[in-house]
């Protein structure tokens, strides 16, 4: 049996549509078969500096260079205190980075350059205990509460020499501290 030549156009019309619809319907159980993955963590809001403790001042007082013998000795450490107030919902706990420029012990501050700057002496900084705190190390884990918060610290100078090589002048060091939520 012969089909006519319109016969035969329909015929390969309903073939081609079929194949159609079978390659579109692979394609779409394809696209069922890739994954979308979508990651993160919703956070609650990072703890405020309190404004006094943005620019502080610690007074390291004037400390005379007889103080210092040896290379090690410390002067008397003076408290100082980053005061946070923190989110409902914030981290209940965190560390204290501070970074500036480092004295010829890598983990002590250098005192800032100026003409009349002292020689052999860096300043120290420690957790309220007096374990020093190395320049870019995290210090000891502090628990925070919802509200205000106290982070406490001190500070000294430390010698780099002996007394001998120690000159007088002026020591004023800056470092900058970064808040770590563990």
């Amino acid at each position: 049996m012969f089909f006519s030549h319109y016969a035969f156009r329909k015929v390969m019309v309903a073939v081609i549509l079929t194949e159609g619809l079978c390659f579109l319907s692979m394609k779409m159980v394809l696209a069922d078969d890739l994954p979308i993955n979508f990651r993160g963590t919703v956070v609650a809001g990072a703890c405020e500096v309190a404004s006094l403790s943005k620019n502080m001042d610690v007074i390291l007082g004037d400390i005379p260079t007889m103080y210092f013998g040896d290379a090690g000795d410390v002067s008397t450490a003076v408290p100082f205190t980053i005061d946070l107030n923190c989110p409902d919902g914030a981290s209940l706990k965190a560390t204290v980075t501070f970074s500036g420029t480092t004295a010829s012990d890598s983990t002590l501050l250098a005192l800032d350059t100026d003409v009349n700057v002292a020689k052999g002496v860096a300043v120290r900084i420690n957790e309220s205990d007096g374990t020093k705190i190395s320049l870019g190390t995290a210090s000891a884990v502090n628990s925070l509460v919802a509200g205000d918060n106290e982070l406490k610290f001190t500070a000294q100078y430390q010698a780099l020499v002996g007394r001998s090589e120690i000159n007088a002048g002026s020591a004023n060091a800056t470092a900058q501290f970064t808040l770590n939520y563990p």
